[in-house]
């Protein structure tokens, strides 16, 4: 694990996919974004625990990918979802928990196994 784990935080950083969404706002940006998640305390190995640091994570990636687009806006709409995913995928490997990538494969009906 690394340090930043040890504390008991996680980062989420998504360089690439606001290299997506600069191209549909023609905006640029200089550095990535990175939304700390704090958990000391929480139990991520046990299912109440896991399906808190779940949501901590979803609404990170959220804000990290700019805040859901209004469903009318199809172009920006799909690059929220891709940036919004592969950020939480990025960080389930990253946290390297089974218990709350178990809760994020649950929730949203998938077989992704963080890790792969």
């Amino acid at each position: 694990m690394t340090s930043l784990l040890n504390t008991r935080l996680l980062s989420l950083s998504i360089a690439t996919a606001l290299g997506l969404a600069a191209s549909v706002h023609a905006q640029t940006f200089d550095a990535p974004i990175s939304v700390l998640v704090r958990f000391a305390d929480l139990d991520i190995n046990h299912a109440p625990g896991s399906k808190i640091m779940l949501g901590r994570v979803e609404a990170a990636a959220t804000r990290a990918c700019g805040g859901e687009p209004d469903i009318r806006d199809l172009g920006r709409r799909a690059v929220y979802l891709t940036c919004r995913a592969s950020t939480i995928d990025r960080a389930l490997k990253e946290l390297g928990s089974g218990v709350v990538t178990a809760a994020a494969n649950k929730r949203s009906g998938n077989a992704v196994l963080a890790g792969q």
